[in-house]
């Protein structure tokens, strides 16, 4: 695993919204390049599970970055996508920096991974793991994962709150 650094995104509304700890202890980001329009992104897998199942993305913090032009026109994937989940949010980046964003995620990552697949990031900003949206079974052991990951952080949160009490 490698660690990557805090990155703000901007909001549906144009807010900069700042990947922290607090609000995101454990997130998943897709980028979505214009390129990957015509194979519906490569979504193949996260729309089964939107349209199938999606009390199992209730959960997650999940969020599609697309690059948005110097205009300033927000692109509405999940509308195009038509996807309903509330907890999928939209992140954008400017299309100039886009790239670049984009490649802190996928410096170090295996020869099998493409710059298309999801990425899930621990709260220690450690990259986890990448998952290929265009497979349900990529999409199941993504939200395991993430599940995992929560559960994880949760006890140990548990476990210092309870130590703390005990020297009380």
């Amino acid at each position: 695993y490698y660690t990557i650094n805090p990155v703000g995104f901007l909001s549906g509304n144009l807010e900069e919204k700042i990947l922290d700890t607090a609000n995101y202890p454990v997130f998943i980001l897709g980028f979505l390049k214009e390129e990957k329009r015509k194979e519906g992104y490569m979504l193949t897998g996260l729309l089964g599970y939107t349209q199938h199942e999606p009390e199992k993305l209730k959960y997650l913090n999940l969020l599609l970055v697309s690059p948005f032009d110097s205009a300033g026109v927000l692109p509405a994937r999940k509308t195009e996508l038509n996807i309903k989940n509330q907890e999928i949010e939209e992140a954008y980046f400017p299309k100039e920096k886009f790239d670049s964003v984009r490649s802190i995620y996928f410096k170090q990552k295996p020869i099998h991974v493409f710059n298309y697949f999801f990425v899930l990031v621990d709260k220690n900003r450690n990259i986890r793991g990448y998952y290929d949206p265009t497979f349900v079974s990529e999409m199941k052991r993504m939200i395991q994962e993430f599940q995992h990951l929560k559960l994880r952080d949760e006890k140990a949160k548990i476990s210092r709150k309870n130590t703390i009490e005990k020297r009380n």
